[in-house]
């Protein structure tokens, strides 16, 4: 069980709404906090609710990491760490030092 610096329900919000308030939501931690993110639809596709790969994809964007998933019959609840991958840090300021020198 992971704890959590803050919660979000995100329930009945269609897209984009929901990533736009995630997103927010994620721009008012501080790094290395956690957020849990919250998701209730009377429907489920298969064994996976269409917002987790809205999630999946936005976590991947953002450089943010995924820390625990839990999906029941009914419910998503994801925890989000707002976090900062040095790697790209560096592979980023690698192109923009080989753009200079030209």
């Amino acid at each position: 069980m992971t704890i959590s610096n803050k919660e979000l329900d995100i329930s009945g919000s269609i897209c984009p709404v929901d990533i736009i308030r995630v997103t927010k939501a994620m721009n008012a931690i501080n790094p290395y906090e956690i957020l849990k993110v919250v998701y209730r639809k009377p429907t489920v596709r298969g064994n996976t609710l269409p917002i987790e790969y809205d999630l999946i994809a936005f976590c991947n964007w953002r450089n943010y990491t995924i820390i625990e998933r839990e999906i029941s019959h009914e419910m998503l609840v994801v925890h989000i760490q707002k976090t900062f991958k040095v790697s790209q840090y560096i592979n980023r300021n690698n192109c923009m030092k080989k753009g200079n020198k030209k």
